[in-house]
């Protein structure tokens, strides 16, 4: 099994010595503010107690301020002895986070400047480090400084700085002007809290948020013609990182058995390895489905392995997706062969109306109608397709479902009055006396055969019962003696008379008195048959009346 092997410099404690040379400079000073952040990349600066015995300090609260050569705060620590932590002090440095395009720390082989802010008093120093190195950013190292030298002072006059409105550090409260403005020079330089910021460091023309960093050999098989600088330095430091292959789980923990070296690739170095000379480094060669029929196809794929590539069938479809990631979509959730958009949702209870008996077409009996939703005389129409409907077998509401409806006219003024009927529409087969004249009366009875009998036989307007020039009085009105048959009749009736009568007039009225037919027959000797057509009579209830002298006959007879 192989180890992790760090690599750990021993750090020296030497003694520290300081030589101040000041030069007592009373300028207008900016002052920078103490470092705030944390690039996650620093490196350290010591300094042991003896670094600050001899200074006096003028405030409370001094401290050391470390700023980038474009005059960028990358770190800070308190200057007061109250701070001190066992007899010394150490300053992080902090680095610009490469993974960002800001500038937010120090670069790598960055100068740097120290100085020390005493409340208004700002001291310029140089640091002595052990070993002659140069007061420079490099991630990781641990600088130890054995003393320093003061190279300018100044001190922040409130009252007195730049009062130029086109400047970089232009202060509107400020009285007098002291000469300090700084103008901005290059494209890219910004003011930042009254500094100019280089956002061209390497200045090359091209502001640093713009650069693209990458390989610029054309030579390369990843040359980037669009790359302006070349490629970050995406160290990970100098320990080794190892990945695990094999582990055990014990104890409730996982346990590495073995394990292989991490070297990381950074992509933007150039490369020159493309095994297969099609233009593209190995290392970024894209294995995937080159079908664009292919629910997973990868426009982006630079080597084709179609074994990859995956179909949708049936009701599938794909995704959409052309970067290899797309998938296969269900479009057949319930697996009955009818794919989702085509799904019919129904009634599939066979006792309601819209019974669905569609083999796919899904449940959802909360749309079923039922017909004792509407009332006990009402069906369904029939169909199993889901389009049956409740049949109303009730027109009229009246509780009596239609077959058992009996019609007939519910008037008992009427003379065909039917004490049996259940339903005739506002009386329309209703017949009255008065559709006659005023000496008619009705039959009598209540089954709806009741009819209208004339009292004027001569249609003189006086009743037959006070009208005693016709010959005919109520007394007259005997029992014909005369058979009709058949009864009711289609085509003919038969009469048989039963008694000689002389002067005989047969006719055949409707329930309204209308007058249909009319026969004149100057005798009628006894057991005579007289056979009258009636087919072309509508269909109806009718009267037959016969006079002759001194006698009027009626007889009531249905036509069918």
């Amino acid at each position: 099994m192989k180890h992790k092997y760090i690599l750990n410099s021993s750090l020296y404690i030497l003694s520290f010595t300081f030589i101040i040379f000041s030069k007592n400079v009373y300028s207008q000073c900016n002052i920078p503010s103490e470092y705030e952040g944390n690039t996650g990349a620093n490196m350290t600066c010591l300094m042991l107690n003896s670094f600050f015995q001899n200074i006096s300090f003028e405030s409370n609260n001094p401290y050391i301020v470390v700023l980038s050569s474009s005059g960028l705060v990358v770190g800070s620590a308190s200057a007061a002895t109250s701070q001190l932590i066992n007899g010394q002090t150490a300053i992080a440095i902090w680095g610009d986070d490469t993974f960002t395009n800001q500038i937010d720390g120090a670069l790598e082989g960055e100068s740097l400047i120290m100085k020390i802010v005493d409340g208004y008093n700002l001291y310029t120093i140089t640091p002595s480090i052990i070993g002659g190195a140069n007061f420079i950013y490099t991630t990781n190292s641990n600088f130890l400084i054995s003393g320093f030298q003061i190279e300018s002072s100044c001190t922040n006059d409130p009252n007195s700085g730049c009062t130029d409105n086109n400047a970089c550090n232009y202060n509107p409260s400020y009285t007098s002007d002291d000469g300090s403005c700084i103008y901005l020079e290059g494209q890219c330089d910004v003011c930042l809290d009254g500094v100019i910021i280089d956002n061209d460091m390497d200045n090359d023309g091209v502001c640093d948020i713009d650069e693209i960093p990458g390989c610029m050999d054309e030579s390369a098989c990843n040359f980037n013609s669009f790359a302006t600088d070349p490629p970050l330095d995406i160290s990970l430091g100098t320990g080794i990182i190892w990945i695990y292959t094999d582990s055990v789980f014990l104890d409730n923990n996982w346990l590495m058995t073995d394990s292989v070296e991490f070297i990381p690739t950074n992509p933007m170095e150039c490369n020159y390895d493309d095994t297969d000379n099609d233009g593209v480094c190995d290392i970024f060669e894209i294995v995937g489905c080159s079908d664009p029929y292919a629910c997973n196809f990868n426009e982006f794929s630079t080597d084709t392995n179609n074994l990859l590539c995956i179909f949708g069938t049936g009701c599938d479809t794909c995704s959409g997706e052309s970067d290899g990631t797309g998938t296969i979509l269900d479009n057949d959730l319930d697996d009955d062969g009818v794919c989702d958009f085509d799904e019919i949702i129904g009634c599939t209870d066979p006792q309601a109306c819209n019974y669905d008996a569609t083999p796919t077409t899904d449940t959802d009996n909360s749309l079923c109608n039922y017909s004792t939703d509407l009332d006990e005389c009402a069906t369904c129409s029939g169909e199993i397709d889901g389009t049956g409907t409740i049949v109303d077998n009730d027109i009229d509401n009246d509780g009596v479902c239609n077959s058992d409806e009996i019609v007939g006219c519910t008037d008992t003024l009427a003379c065909n009055y039917d004490a049996s009927s259940t339903t005739d529409t506002d009386n329309s087969l209703c017949n009255y006396t008065t559709d006659l004249d005023e000496c008619a009366s009705c039959s009598g009875e209540t089954d709806g055969t009741g009819i209208i009998i004339d009292n004027d036989f001569d249609d003189d307007g006086v009743c037959d019962d006070i009208d005693y020039d016709d010959g005919i009085g109520l007394n007259e009105l005997v029992i014909a003696p005369i058979y009709l048959y058949p009864n009711p009749s289609k085509d003919f009736i038969n009469l048989d008379f039963e008694s000689n009568l002389n002067n005989v007039s047969i006719e055949i009225l409707n329930s309204l008195g209308n007058l249909f037919i009319q026969e004149n027959i100057a005798d009628v000797s006894f057991k005579q048959n007289i056979q009258i057509a009636v087919h072309n009579l509508p269909t109806g209830l009718y009267l037959l009346r016969v006079k002759s002298d001194h006698q009027l006959h009626r007889i009531n007879w249905i036509k069918n």
